[in-house]
């Protein structure tokens, strides 16, 4: 995966593990 530079740097797990760490911390806090 080559789209920008900011993103190559960063493997797809890395985002996947911070999205589903915000969406669980907004599931929390909602309740």
């Amino acid at each position: 995966t080559s789209t920008s530079t900011g993103y190559a740097s960063i493997p797809k797990r890395a985002l996947e593990w911070t999205l589903a760490t915000i969406f669980s911390s907004f599931g929390w806090i909602l309740g």
